[in-house]
Formats: structure tokens, sequence, C-alpha cells
């Protein structure tokens, strides 16, 4: 039985608003506990969602939450500065959207996959500043996390974008990561209550 069936959507919605907060504010993995009594839903719903959401949600060994839609308090590729708080992210459309989504002020931080290069992006209220480029994947299929996240990086050019694009045989789209960042931001407004990070 899918989780459709099992769990109705508010359901659904609470537990991924409360993972996703929790994991913003808490910084640390999150016991399934917590995540169940955050969303106001019993521990089995959890399981079921994790159980039917290969690559959507990620667990550690302990089986506590680690990442959930894209954000991840293990350390990764794509780094976070949100105000004075660190996390990070799945793939480079992760990092874009949460940090629009939340209004925030910091900055993301990656490396360019095709020539190496830092790539420091200030973000100011949510709005991204400068001319690095995103390159988003099209189709992808099965795990998330591991057949379409490693494909969805942030490049110091389109120029280096394209390149990485063309030595890997993949199949997408370019952007500036300051042209992309609304509609990269709507995808995760629905999740996101301003978290406090004082």
């Amino acid at each position: 039985m899918r989780i459709a069936e099992q769990i109705d959507e508010d359901s659904y919605g609470a537990l991924r608003r409360a993972g996703f907060r929790l994991l913003l504010e808490k910084g640390r993995p999150i016991t399934i506990q917590e995540w169940a009594d955050a969303a106001g839903v019993p521990d089995e719903t959890v399981v079921t969602l994790i159980d039917d959401q290969p690559g959507r949600v990620e667990l550690d060994a302990e089986k506590c939450l680690v990442g959930l839609a894209g954000l991840s308090v293990t350390p990764g590729r794509h780094e976070l500065q949100i105000e004075d708080q660190v996390r990070w992210t799945w793939c480079a459309l992760d990092a874009v959207g949460i940090m629009g989504a939340l209004g925030a002020s910091g900055a993301i931080r990656s490396t360019d996959p095709h020539t190496g290069d830092l790539i420091e992006i200030s973000v100011t209220g949510g709005q991204l500043e400068g001319n690095a480029a995103i390159f988003i994947a099209n189709a992808y299929g099965g795990n998330v996390r591991q057949a379409w996240c490693p494909l969805v990086n942030l490049f110091t050019s389109q120029t280096s974008a394209e390149a990485w694009a063309a030595d890997n045989d993949t199949d997408g789209d370019i952007f500036g990561v300051a042209d992309i960042s609304e509609n990269s931001a709507e995808l995760w407004r629905p999740l996101i209550d301003p978290p406090d990070f004082s």
C-alpha cells in the first residue's frame, strides 16, 4: 500500500514541514520521536513516509533524520551560511531555493565541478548576488539524491557549466543564479515558517 493510501495529505505535509523546520532550527540529527511529536502524528506515520520516499529522506546510522527536501545537517558539497548558522544541501537548486524561501542573509558556498574553483554567492534578504551559473539536469528517476542531485551544480560561469555538461554527456538547462532565485524559492516556501536562529 502506497503512502497516499495510508496517510492523508495533511499528515504528509505536516511531516515534511516539521522535519524541515527541525533540521533548520536544531542543526543536528532529529529522532523519529522528536519528528513525530513536532508533526503531531504517530511514529508509524513517520516510518511509512521514510519507507515510501527513497532518496527524499536521509537518515544516519542511528536512524535519525539528517536530511529532508534537500536540506541536510551533515556536511556536503553545497554549504549554506544562514545568518550565523551552517547547513548543507543535496544539490545546488536546493541551496538557491532554500535561501530564497527563507529570505535569509548569508552565503552559499560550493565548488565548480569543472574547474575546481570555490564559489561563494552572497545572499541578502533571500536575494542572490553575483554571476555564478547553475546547471539543472533534465529528467531523473529512482533515488533523487543519488541519480539527480550530483548533476545539479553551481559553476563560476555559463561557459564552465557548458563544458562540464558536454564532458559528462548530460542534458539540462543553465541559468544565472540571480535569474532563477525567485522561481526556486517558490518550491520551498510551502515548507517554511520563518525559523528563529537567535
